[in-house]
């Protein structure tokens, strides 16, 4: 009816135009003035003004599309992991990190502002030459920010899957610094230094996603940087020869420390950092490994300081003679024993139980490495796989274990192959198309150089490209900005 109305207005004025035009008068002001008037009520524009609106809101819905269609270039970074559904990312921008969901849209953007603690000549003589801002995998819609673990540095934030910050080193106390040294379930472990004019005192303990103590503190001499830990369940956190373990630290290259136990807390802390599920993997056979080494001078230390009965002279003897091989209880009585294999097959390296399955490497007749999983009755699950020329060493350990599945990383003289071994015994060369492998997958083994991932249909392989791929081998490799996209600004890290 507007529309209607406005017509006839408008005619009315085009007919009083004409007239006057034919009679040849001239327009008078007021005539002119009585005109403009009528042209100019609101009545005869709605139609021009929906029309130009329209035009406006198309030009903007095509500039939200074309916004929507830019891409930035993005690269794996620490965690090198998809979890609930979201994965860490550094983008085109330098010392920026990104969160990212699986269809390639960001989530949130994260800048580095920590100036103390950007990569310095002294960091890059460590081989540290990576951006040292790092990540956690996201666990109950949550990660953790903190700076390389290999720098002296403080500092963590704690945010949630949309870049709220949950809680953060920032405690208001100048006197204390705090680091993020490990999470597991949702327990985040944190080292807290508060320094005087006479000493410094560090504690450590867990929290929460959300700040809150969630366990006693304990007091610690020194502090623990430098070092991967690992959450081992039940609370409990391991490194190498140290753990907290029950509430207690333990640190096996510190007498001082052990030489105070009883003997049964120092076994069944021995069980829990150098074994799991109750059991110690111990194998001389192909020269021993790390975790006998370890065992064997434990041993030997606690037998000579007199902390064991002498019926443990016979165990530090076949310690020492190489004649144990198979998982030990607390007591090194022989829980679970190492399969039969022909002449010429020769066990290398036996692993960790986890999920009541256990991995072994073997050197075949051929000369060739090969794998297979154990239960815990010793039972072989399948024929061992592998027959690669050498298997890649890494923190003592040359595969990881993860849902039954092995991983590890063959070399030879044309360069590295990275392999998966599933539950069945299929193996999977991860370089090529593995959309058939259904499971999940990660081996986070300290160093970024081998990291391995397989998860929620991206997999990720340290071959240089840094880089996540879809299953099939289509690179992930750029994302989608977004209109809202929150940017966060992490200024917490900072060197001592």
């Amino acid at each position: 009816m507007k529309n209607k109305r406005a017509l006839q207005l408008l005619m009315t004025g085009m007919l009083i135009v004409c007239t006057l035009s034919a009679c040849g008068g001239k327009e008078e002001p007021e005539t002119t003035a009585s005109v403009n008037t009528e042209t100019e009520i609101p009545e005869t524009t709605p139609a021009a003004e929906e029309v130009q609106e329209t035009e406006e809101q198309t030009q903007s819905e095509n500039s939200e599309e074309n916004k929507n269609n830019e891409t930035v270039t993005i690269q794996a970074t620490m965690p090198y992991v998809f979890s609930e559904g979201l994965a860490w990312v550094r983008t085109d921008k330098p010392n920026q990190l990104a969160v990212v969901d699986t269809s390639g849209n960001i989530v949130f953007t994260l800048d580095n502002d920590s100036e103390g603690i950007k990569v310095s000549a002294g960091d890059s003589s460590k081989g540290i030459t990576y951006d040292p801002i790092e990540a956690t995998p996201f666990h109950d819609g949550a990660s953790v920010v903190y700076p390389s673990r290999y720098l002296n540095a403080y500092g963590f934030a704690i945010y949630d899957s949309k870049g709220n910050l949950l809680t953060s080193s920032d405690d208001g106390d100048d006197a204390t610094d705090m680091r993020f040294l490990a999470e597991g379930e949702g327990k985040y472990l944190i080292e807290k230094t508060t320094a005087d004019f006479s000493e410094n005192n560090t504690v450590i303990y867990c929290i929460d996603k959300n700040g809150n103590i969630i366990s006693d503190e304990i007091e610690i001499s020194g502090n623990l940087y430098g070092r991967k830990w690992n959450y081992s369940g039940n609370g409990n956190f391991t490194f190498g020869m140290c753990g907290i373990i029950d509430g207690k630290y333990i640190d096996f290259n510190d007498s001082d420390i052990y030489n105070n136990l009883d003997a049964d807390t120092v076994k069944d802390c021995m069980v829990q950092i150098y074994g799991s599920e109750g059991v110690i993997p111990l194998c001389s056979w192909g020269g021993g490994g790390e975790t006998y080494g370890y065992v064997n001078g434990l041993v030997g230390e606690l037998y000579y300081a007199g902390e064991f009965a002498p019926e443990y002279e016979k165990i530090l003897t076949e310690l020492n003679d190489g004649n144990l091989n198979g998982w030990y209880d607390k007591d090194f009585n022989l829980v679970v024993g190492i399969p039969d294999y022909p002449d010429g097959v020769e066990v290398v390296e036996l692993g960790q139980f986890k999920d009541g399955y256990a991995p072994v490497k073997l050197r075949g007749a051929d000369g060739r490495f090969y794998f297979t999983l154990v239960d815990k009755a010793g039972n072989q699950m399948y024929e061992p796989v592998g027959g690669v020329e050498n298997v890649a060493s890494f923190n003592g350990w040359s595969y990881s274990l993860y849902n039954g599945n092995i991983t590890f990383i063959g070399s030879d003289t044309s360069g590295r192959t990275y392999y998966l071994i599933d539950k069945d015994g299929t193996l999977y060369n991860l370089s090529e198309d593995i959309s058939s492998f259904t499971g999940t997958v990660y081996a986070d083994c300290d160093f970024e150089s081998y990291a391995i991932s397989v998860a929620e249909g991206f997999k990720y392989i340290p071959d240089g490209s840094m880089q996540y791929f879809k299953l099939d081998g289509t690179a992930f490799d750029r994302a989608v900005p977004g209109n809202n996209v929150v940017n966060v600004q992490f200024t917490l890290g900072y060197k001592k």
